[in-house]
Parts: structure tokens; C-alpha cells; sequence
């Protein structure tokens, strides 16, 4: 069996609509979402308060990349969670972030730093010469790291990157945000900050499997899988959505029926013939 050729992302149907953790596509096939946008969308697609605070801003006619008092508020917060980063600058996109996270600490600009080695086993340890990356639900490392790019639920046109010094003059200072995103993300931070009285580890148990290593909500495999476009196309068939490259780990989602955990975990136990031992 194989998957023709193709990537997760593109055996994936066209989405047409989205709502809480699950998506749709154009013929209404309904499907649970593990991938979650690689835990940008881990409060669901339509976090509680998003579309109240994305009317109210554009009410105001604050939609172009112009400085704004979100952009202050929205330091605030990260710092309230990441004590200890002296600078916190913000970028468009990630690959504009790995670049400037990447400068500041003298590695390789051109390396893609979302989908690489930091994705190996664990999520947050110190890794080639202090660069990090953080993800929702996880504790920040005892002994920061000198740069720490966190992965949060603030959805598109944003990536915070956290200093622990002031970077040195090459590395890309912040850049502009429209203020309808900063917004957004203020927003969502904040239903982030509640979010633990549901979405906690009596959730995250239930998906406990011999196949899988579990880190908070984040599952790896135990191993290695040996055609995973195989196994993605395999779990998207019964309505489940795996991240499209093996190198992310799958997310428990924040909502899921008895039927969608019994059939995450049968899936589970049919895919252990694509498992071979790490370094075999």
C-alpha cells in the first residue's frame, strides 16, 4: 500500500468549514483534527470569544499594519508567560522568526527549525546552542534557553520569538502587525490561560497507547513509522486527521466523543507493523 506519491497536506480534502476541533470538507465529511495547525489551533478553530473580538476591532477600522496599543498588550502577556526574556520581538510568519532566532544565535538562517531536530522526542529542551522551541501545556525549561520561539494558539501573521539578552544589531527587529491579529492573539492568549480547568492530563490519559510516546497532549510515535503517508492516509479515511509530516507530533484535541477515542485508539493498534525501532 502507499499514498501515490503524495504529502499529508496534500491528500487532504479542501476544507470548507472548521468548528471547535473538528473540519469539514465540500461534500460535509466531518473529521477530528490531530494535526491542529501544528498547536496554533490547539484551543479549536474557533476559540470562545474569537469572533466577538475580531468584530469589535474591525468595528474600530483598525485592519492595516499600522502601530497599535495591541502590540503593547500582547508583550505584556508573553512576558507574564516567559519570565525571564529580557526582549520579545514579533514577526509575520515563522520563517521570518526561525531566521531571526536562528542569527541571534549563530546557526544556519536557511534550516527550516519547525519541521527539524527540535521536533525529536521532546519539545522544549535546550537544543544546537540554546535555540527552543515551546508548545501550550508544556512547563518553560528550568534553564532558558538563550532564544525560544513558542508555538501558541494565536492562529496567522504572527511568531513571537523570546531573547534572553538583547540580540546583537543584525538580528531582524520586530515587525508590524496589524492590529486585528495582535488583537486576536491577546484574545486567545487569554482563553489559553483558562483553558486548563478542562483540557488537562485526566484528558490527555485516555489516549495513552504502547504506539505512542505522550508529552502533555502531544503524542509521538514509540519509534519510527516506516511509510506514514500510509498511516496518515489510513486515519483520514475514518474521519481523523493526522499532522501531514512525521516529524510533528499528533495533539489530542479538546473535544472528542467515546466513538472518536475508541477509533483513534483501533487505528492505533493496526499501525504497529509501520513502527521499527529508533536507529535500527
Amino acid at each position: 500500500m502507499s499514498g501515490n506519491g503524495k504529502t499529508g497536506l496534500q491528500m487532504l480534502p479542501k476544507i470548507r468549514r472548521a468548528r471547535g476541533y473538528r473540519v469539514y470538507d465540500s461534500s460535509g465529511i466531518r473529521y477530528l483534527d490531530f494535526y491542529l495547525d501544528g498547536g496554533r489551533a490547539i484551543l479549536g478553530h474557533r476559540p470562545r470569544g474569537y469572533s466577538q473580538a475580531l468584530k469589535n476591532i474591525l468595528g474600530k477600522g483598525l485592519s492595516s499594519r499600522y502601530p497599535s496599543v495591541y502590540e503593547g498588550r500582547l508583550r505584556k502577556i508573553l512576558g507574564k508567560m516567559f519570565p525571564g526574556f529580557t526582549e520579545i520581538r514579533l514577526y509575520h510568519d515563522e520563517y521570518s522568526a526561525a531566521y531571526a532566532a536562528a542569527k541571534a544565535v549563530g546557526l544556519d538562517q536557511n534550516r527550516d527549525y519547525f519541521k527539524g531536530p527540535l521536533f525529536h522526542g521532546t519539545l522544549y529542551h535546550q537544543s544546537e546552542k540554546g535555540l527552543s522551541l515551546w508548545m501550550p501545556y508544556l512547563p518553560v525549561p528550568d534553564t532558558l534557553p538563550e532564544v525560544l520561539i513558542p508555538i501558541l494558539p494565536i492562529f496567522f501573521g504572527i511568531q513571537p520569538v523570546c531573547f534572553r539578552n538583547i540580540p546583537r544589531e543584525d538580528v531582524p527587529e520586530s515587525q508590524i502587525i496589524s492590529p486585528v491579529i495582535l488583537g486576536i492573539a491577546c484574545r486567545n492568549l487569554h482563553e489559553y490561560s483558562r483553558s486548563g480547568e478542562t483540557y488537562n492530563e485526566e484528558l490527555w490519559r485516555q489516549f495513552d497507547s504502547p504506539v505512542w510516546k505522550r508529552t502533555g497532549p502531544y503524542l509521538f510515535p514509540n519509534g519510527v513509522f516506516r511509510d506514514y503517508t500510509e498511516i496518515f492516509r489510513l486515519f483520514l479515511k475514518e474521519g481523523l486527521i493526522l499532522p501531514p509530516y512525521p516529524e510533528l507530533p499528533a495533539i489530542i484535541p479538546g473535544e472528542f466523543s467515546p466513538g472518536e477515542l475508541a477509533l483513534f485508539k483501533r487505528l492505533s493498534g493496526q499501525i504497529t507493523s509501520y513502527l521499527k525501532e529508533a536507529g535500527s
